[in-house]
């Protein structure tokens, strides 16, 4: 043992400062809780391993667990390495993690940690939503890297399309002729060049990089395989969709396909915003999946005279604005028409009150596509929505039946102070108590529960 401990000591040969047991051999002895690995002596050497007594103990160095490689399937359970927060969590803090490296190796070169990495990556990619997860996983396999220095032309104008890019690092800027300066400034997680391939027609702006340039490149042959493919499986559902509301089974199939391949889908979560009140309509919005709630603002006034002296009075003027909900929208529904074909202001906010796709059909193309008898009969299908001003006298009343219930509530408690002298509770006038001001907070959470502004001033 002294032997040992001497070689120890003299052996300048350091083996990796973190070791631990190999769990696929189990037998040998256990290292004693003696042994100090942050001590001043040395780490055992490969020789001092042949001359201690526990010899049968193999040691190798612990991976970094910031590297990413296959071997994390055999350190992390399957459960846990398909756990999504896990995935954030761990990849978040792995340095050595970066897109652009994963996509520069060859598919079959990657592994089952990296291409999880990279799937998570690209959904988090406005391009990659409407796909499925078959048809994302597909894509990925195809996309390599591309990088570009400072003021790199990557797509020229004019030229044919042959491949589209994703940007993962950098800024870029949207480039035409006869435009001063830049149109657009995209960024991480933006995709460039897509329009050309699906339309198969000349570029037709040019994007420059604005930074250093990581971009994940995919060819047009690819683009077309896979991803048109796809898309035309969305407009025979789109087509499907039309079709189950009454207006559109009477149009033609042909325009029902060009409405179709003329839709955007977009994505948004719950409580996200699709437009506000006051903005320009843009578009009609058919909701494929989830629901939308429809807001508008309501403002009721209250005056009272007040007199300041003889013969002089000032009016106090109390107003407040309340947001009210409108109607509520489900799926195969569509909403924003009545703004649309009037091409005018939006009356309403739209509110996602869970995740939606819904498509976007463009002012634009509606007045392309449809002739004015047919936009008549779109604009026709739903009830016209309540004014602001009888939803004001609703809101008025409402409000009013509240108070004169409030204040019913408070006289039949008949709250007042214990008299004087009394030495014992009495306990029906603490329930009363208690009974008051649970109505109390009731009914001001009632009151101000859609308030969303409130002042107040004095005219004359």
């Amino acid at each position: 043992m002294d032997k040992a401990r001497i070689l120890h000591q003299n052996s300048g040969k350091l083996l990796a400062p973190l070791l631990y047991l190999s769990p696929k051999k189990k037998q040998g002895k256990c290292l004693s809780s003696a042994t100090n690995l942050s001590s001043p002596i040395s780490p055992l050497t490969s020789k001092s391993l042949f001359s201690s007594p526990a010899s049968s103990i193999v040691l190798k160095s612990r991976n970094s667990l910031k590297r990413v490689s296959s071997d994390q399937d055999n350190v992390f359970p399957q459960w846990l390495l398909e756990r999504h927060d896990f995935k954030m969590s761990y990849l978040a803090n792995a340095s050595e993690i970066d897109i652009g490296k994963i996509c520069s190796k060859p598919h079959k070169l990657r592994d089952s940690l990296e291409n999880r990495e990279l799937n998570s990556w690209c959904r988090s990619c406005a391009f990659f939503k409407p796909f499925s997860d078959f048809t994302c996983s597909e894509v990925c396999s195809r996309l390599s890297t591309q990088e570009y220095p400072p003021g790199k032309v990557i797509i020229q104008e004019g030229e044919p399309g042959d491949r589209m890019f994703i940007i993962y690092k950098g800024r870029v800027g949207i480039y035409k002729q006869g435009f001063s300066g830049a149109l657009d400034i995209l960024g991480s997680t933006n995709a460039v060049g897509e329009t050309s391939l699906e339309t198969n027609c000349l570029r037709t702006a040019s994007v420059i990089s604005i930074d250093t340039v990581v971009a994940l490149k995919l060819m047009k042959e690819d683009y077309q395989n896979i991803v048109l493919r796809q898309k035309h499986k969305q407009r025979i559902c789109i087509v499907n969709l039309l079709k189950d509301i009454p207006f559109f089974q009477s149009l033609l199939s042909a325009k029902l396909e060009l409405l179709a391949w003329s839709m955007l889908l977009m994505h948004y979560d719950p409580q996200q915003t699709v437009y506000l009140e006051g903005q320009m309509a843009s578009g009609v919005y058919f909701i494929k999946e989830g629901t939308v709630q429809l807001f508008t603002h309501v403002t009721v006034i209250n005056k009272k005279n007040i007199p300041i002296a003889f013969n002089k009075k000032e009016t106090l003027v109390h107003r407040k604005t309340y947001e009210i909900n409108v109607k509520k929208v489900m799926k195969g529904d569509f909403f924003g028409e009545e703004e649309t074909l009037n091409q005018g202001k939006r009356k309403h906010k739209a509110v996602c009150l869970e995740n939606c796709e819904i498509l976007l059909l463009k002012k634009e193309v509606i007045f392309e596509l449809l002739g004015e008898k047919e936009r008549s009969a779109i604009e026709n299908i739903h009830e016209k929505p309540k004014t602001k001003k009888i939803l004001a006298k609703e809101l008025q009343k409402m409000l009013k039946a509240k108070k004169i219930k409030y204040t019913a509530i408070l006289d039949a408690t008949s709250v007042a102070p214990l008299p004087q002298g009394r030495n014992e509770i009495d306990r029906k006038l603490r329930k009363k108590a208690m009974l008051a001001k649970s109505a109390h907070f009731k009914f001001h959470k009632e009151a101000t529960e859609s308030l969303i502004k409130e002042d107040c001033f004095y005219q004359k």
